[in-house]
């Protein structure tokens, strides 16, 4: 039985080593290009260098789940021109972005401990440090 029990635990470690998918390596490779589709703005949600490692986040686009994000993860979603609510965790915390054609936009959700539970918080990213995040950092695949 612990024979069993410790092949299955070298398995999930070696499992979790083995190369990303060449398709998720070039969604990732594609988003770092930072080009919005024709007529449409960009917004790049990108989870914060916070002390949490074993959790992810989950982050909303105008209340529709967009993806779980780990620690120096991100997400990009090309969004219509206009307004858009950002949101994270089980919370109400919520960021507004206002998005141009063929414009970018960086969100920053940190993942903090509290007392009672763990909350999100999010705050807009300067363009220079949110493509120096994103560029450093893994494209999060879609949230099932």
């Amino acid at each position: 039985m612990k024979k069993a029990v410790v092949m299955l635990g070298l398995g999930a470690a070696l499992a979790a080593c083995t190369p990303d998918h060449p398709a998720t390596t070039a969604l990732d490779a594609d988003a770092k290009r930072f080009e919005p589709n024709p007529g449409a703005g960009a917004i790049y949600i990108v989870r914060a260098r916070d002390a949490v490692f074993l959790a992810g986040v989950p982050v909303q686009l105008d209340g529709q789940p967009i993806a779980s994000l780990w620690r120096d993860g991100y997400a990009r979603i090309d969004v219509p021109p206009g307004q858009h609510r950002i949101s994270c965790g089980d919370t109400n915390t919520a960021q507004v972005v206002q998005v141009a054609p063929a414009q970018v936009a960086f969100v920053e959700a940190k993942l903090q401990v509290g007392l009672l539970a763990p909350s999100c918080a999010l705050q807009p990213l300067d363009d220079v440090s949110g493509r120096e995040r994103v560029m450093s950092g893994k494209r999060a695949g879609p949230q099932m």
